[in-house]
């Protein structure tokens, strides 16, 4: 009778690691800790390096799921709190090496604010090892640090495993957006000009990447557009789409592919259960 995780079965073993290093949604959201715990030591030493420590939390598909929710008449589901750890992937070389792309390859990481910061703070190889990431927009403090993350995510890209990428823009930075295009303030209308200058430089870096989509949550009064045919929003998507150069998604509909319209985007949204996991 086996004692040890190791004198089990490769299959059986292979289903505990599962268990253990995947998140249920698939999607981690990488928080770092402000204050590592450390205990007191005599060989530690203020100036010492302190290697960053982060909470792994484990991140509901929010975009989808709420709006799958809302057609439903659903309660909004709560904040989950549950937790990833990788000691097991520290256990021993054996096992190391058993999980070693099990965790990386397997989850989407969300970042919403300074996702420079967070990948310098994971180091090289773990950064590198992402596959996929969802960053999220949700005003001028993220837009101020695109440049920066466009050329950190572009640098994954070419030489580590990214290969897919996803930006959410929220209500607040739709209208956002929206008022910087069609405002007379001169500042504004740079501000903007520079926000798609960035998107379409940072285009020629991604050309590794198999997945790269832009997803617009845009507040009641805007999802009107497409029957009223906004000038503001048409134009604000039509810009978006011709920068970001992928697919962009108009409240989970696809509206926009590569350099051209896709016309069934233009009907009602159809929100497909299967996708997030519900039927």
């Amino acid at each position: 009778m086996p004692t040890s995780l190791l004198q089990l079965p490769r299959e059986l073993r292979d289903q505990i690691y599962e268990y253990v290093l995947i998140s249920p949604t698939h999607v981690i959201e990488p928080i770092l800790l402000s204050h590592p715990n450390v205990k007191p030591s005599r060989r530690h030493y203020p100036s010492s390096k302190i290697t960053p420590q982060f909470r792994l939390q484990c991140r509901p598909a929010q975009s989808l799921l709420l709006l799958y929710r809302q057609s439903r008449g659903l309660p909004e589901p709560g904040q989950s709190a549950e937790c990833i750890s990788l000691s097991l992937v520290r256990t021993c070389r054996q096992i190391h090496f058993e999980t070693l792309d099990l965790f990386w390859k397997n989850h989407t990481f969300y970042f919403h604010d300074d996702i420079v910061k967070n990948l310098k703070a994971m180091r090289q190889i773990p950064s590198r090892l992402i596959s996929s990431i969802t960053l999220n927009l949700s005003g001028p403090a993220n837009f101020s640090t695109l440049p920066k993350a466009m050329k950190a995510l572009a640098s994954r890209a070419r030489h580590g495993c990214l290969r897919h990428l996803s930006v959410e823009i929220d209500s607040s930075a739709c209208v956002m957006l929206s008022t910087w295009r069609d405002s007379a303030n001169t500042d504004q209308q740079l501000a903007y000009d520079v926000l798609l200058e960035h998107l379409r430089s940072a285009s020629g870096g991604f050309k590794n990447l198999k997945v790269r989509r832009m997803d617009l949550w845009p507040t009641e009064a805007q999802i009107l557009w497409r029957d009223r045919r906004d000038r503001g929003n048409f134009g604000l998507v039509r810009d978006l789409g011709l920068a970001w150069s992928g697919k962009l998604f108009w409240k989970g509909v696809l509206v926009w592919e590569d350099d051209g319209w896709r016309e069934e985007g233009l009907a009602e949204p159809v929100i497909n259960s299967d996708r997030i996991g519900l039927k």
